[in-house]
């Protein structure tokens, strides 16, 4: 864990989907970096809304942690819809020069195969590196 600082090498948002991270899992992170709500990891968006109260934010400085941030976004790679997972993983593959522009044979195998895809991989990157490999 790391304190969050822009001198200690802080990432933009754009980074951070880059490496893989899904938006609702990066927001579920950085909610309960500063916030909490009793032991509950996982909050979506709608909880955070009616739960959120000010006297719950933390003084103490945030550590950052990507070990927890890749355990949530794997929870969130593995709710995810299919058709939406095979739909990025896509794009991530066809910017790819080893794979190259993914044939309509291609997607569509993809999509039957996420549900087994889906289960292990932290990250985004992690997803299209595996389904790379077997192209």
């Amino acid at each position: 864990m790391t304190k969050l600082s822009k001198r200690h090498g802080a990432l933009g948002v754009d980074a951070y989907r880059e490496l893989g991270y899904l938006p609702e899992a990066l927001r579920n992170y950085l909610l309960r970096l500063g916030w909490s709500h009793g032991d509950d990891e996982i909050i979506s968006t709608e909880q955070a809304i009616a739960w959120f109260d000010l006297d719950a934010v933390g003084r103490a400085p945030a550590r950052f942690d990507f070990a927890k941030l890749d355990n949530l976004n794997g929870h969130y790679i593995r709710l995810a819809e299919d058709d939406r997972l095979a739909a990025l993983v896509a794009e991530r593959l066809d910017k790819d020069d080893r794979v190259g522009r993914l044939s309509e044979a291609d997607r569509a195998r993809l999509r039957r195969a996420m549900p087994e895809l889906k289960l292990r991989p932290k990250t985004l990157a992690e997803l299209a590196s595996q389904r790379s490999s077997s192209l």
